[in-house]
């Protein structure tokens, strides 16, 4: 269960990433052109310094200029956050990976351990990897949490019914 709830955001946090590697690249595809279309139109405009120039002039060449650089630093702008977003995810993404290790790692040592021998004992280990599962999940805390707590609330009522089980049982043979 908690696997699967791993897994499931760690091909959503991938989904994500790919999805802002895409607008990245278009973002900096954009502002390549945006770089070469401002260098031909500071060109031009060098060329229509010329007083005795043939050419007509672009009227409008220097206000062109000046919208292309601000949205030329818009576009820088959106890239480096697009860059802090894919970094985070990364992160996020590293993280999950870790937690899924770990689990996979704490359960092959349950595996190894020899099996308990009563139903108590079982209760007990599994309420042990539902709490290491708290302690290794921050990457969705709250749907996380919320999954293991329910578990750990069942858990817990059957370890009580259990052990009034077992009380009732001593008390009775006494």
């Amino acid at each position: 269960m908690v696997r699967t709830i791993l897994k499931k955001m760690r091909s959503e946090f991938i989904e994500d990433k790919l999805k802002l590697e895409s607008d990245q690249n278009k973002i900096k595809i954009k502002i390549r052109q945006n770089g070469k279309f401002l260098e031909k139109l500071r060109e031009e405009e060098d060329q229509n310094q010329d007083l005795f120039s043939p050419r007509r002039k672009n009227v409008n060449l220097h206000d062109n200029i000046l919208e292309l650089e601000k949205e030329q630093d818009i576009l820088i702008g959106e890239s480096k956050d697009l860059e802090e977003q894919l970094l985070q995810l990364n992160v996020r993404i590293t993280e999950l990976d870790d937690a899924l290790k770990a689990l996979k790692e704490s359960e092959t040592e349950l595996f190894r351990e020899p099996f308990y021998t009563s139903m108590e004992e079982n209760i007990n280990g599994l309420m042990q990897k539902t709490e290491m599962c708290f302690r290794l999940l921050p990457a969705d805390p709250m749907r996380c949490k919320l999954e293991l707590s329910v578990l750990m609330k069942f858990l817990q009522e059957m370890k009580s019914g259990l052990l009034d089980e077992k009380n009732s049982q001593k008390g009775g043979i006494e």
